[in-house]
């Protein structure tokens, strides 16, 4: 029985280390002046969206920028909700940690100026949370700004990046 518990903990520690080894990390750094660790995991998902999986210290945050055809002048609030769809769960609810304003320019593609709205959104989670997006699938995430929501329904790739990432990060 010893001999089956330490297999048991010695071939779980292999498995967690070659995790660690395949997680490739935007930022991996140390505060000079705080002396607080940073990691952040991004990456662009949909046509105009791009979330960033992060952990300060023992901290977990996610945030997204969010790009938006036309000139919007909504207000995301401070408690506004982003839903992640989690397959054969019910659905994670975060909620922003403080107020987004957009942030309106003119942009020319193919010589057709257009102007587009961005939104940067923070929302703090806790561990649980992060576990969560870890053990499900997430098939889409819902994004509310002012009285509209954005929803994008994610590809298999994206998927799987949005499950390796919070890994990378819990570890």
């Amino acid at each position: 029985m010893k001999n089956l518990l330490t297999a048991a903990v010695l071939l779980l520690s292999v498995f967690t280390v070659q995790a660690q080894k395949k997680c490739k990390y935007n930022i991996d750094k140390v505060d000079q002046f705080t002396g607080k660790e940073l990691k952040v995991i991004d990456f662009k998902i949909g046509y105009s969206w791009r979330i960033y999986f992060k952990k300060v210290n023992q901290e977990f945050q996610i945030s997204l920028k969010a790009e938006k055809l036309g000139d919007m002048n909504h207000i995301v609030v401070k408690g506004d909700s982003l839903i992640f769809a989690l397959e054969g769960e019910k659905p994670l609810v975060i909620y922003t940690n403080k107020e987004a304003t957009p942030i309106s320019k003119v942009e020319s593609k193919d010589s057709n100026p257009h102007v587009v709205t961005t939104y940067n959104l923070d929302y703090s989670c806790t561990k649980e949370e992060f576990e969560t997006l870890s053990n499900y699938v997430v098939t889409g995430i819902k994004l509310f700004i002012g009285n509209e929501d954005d929803t994008i329904y994610l590809p298999k790739s994206h998927k799987k990046k949005i499950q390796h990432s919070v890994t990378c990060l819990l570890n």
